[in-house]
């Protein structure tokens, strides 16, 4: 057995356990995904038929533009929740938690972010922080409760 992840924009990263010798396509007949877009393991494009390795990510964008897909784990201070995303390399932190199908859990109904948005190394990141990075890479954002007086 493999385990992959399929990652896509705004929607949580889905890890699956496949069967040695598993293709790209027997993975999305798996996640009842179709196969369209750019899809890509570690920048390079794949076709149905690319045999799976364990740890692959395979990422699909509708752009046929390639840029790097970057894996970001949201993390709540105080909480047990993690939820993993990805991202494309040049986003900024405010467009991708806007293009979020839960944006709703991160933005409030006037457009405020309800979180503090903290980088592992205690750096707060704005909504202009612009996401960089290879495609092995996990970017680990910590989540906190604003407080009052804080923007």
């Amino acid at each position: 057995m493999i385990l992959v992840k399929l990652m896509k924009l705004g929607v949580p990263v889905v890890e699956y356990s496949m069967e040695d010798g598993a293709t790209v396509s027997d993975l999305f007949e798996t996640a009842d995904e179709e196969f369209k877009g750019t899809v890509t393991i570690l920048d390079r494009p794949v076709d149905e038929d690319t045999a799976l390795r364990d740890g692959d990510r395979v990422f699909v964008s509708a752009k046929v533009k390639g840029s790097t897909p970057l894996e970001v784990k949201l993390l709540r201070v105080g909480g047990a929740t993690t939820k993993t995303y990805v991202v494309e390399s040049g986003t900024s932190l405010g467009d991708f938690i806007n293009g979020l199908e839960d944006k709703d859990d991160y933005i409030d109904a006037s457009g405020n972010h309800r979180w503090t948005y903290t980088d592992v190394a205690g750096v707060v990141l704005s909504p202009g922080y612009t996401f960089s990075g290879t495609p092995e890479q996990v970017i680990r954002i910590l989540l906190s409760k604003k407080t009052k007086g804080s923007r």
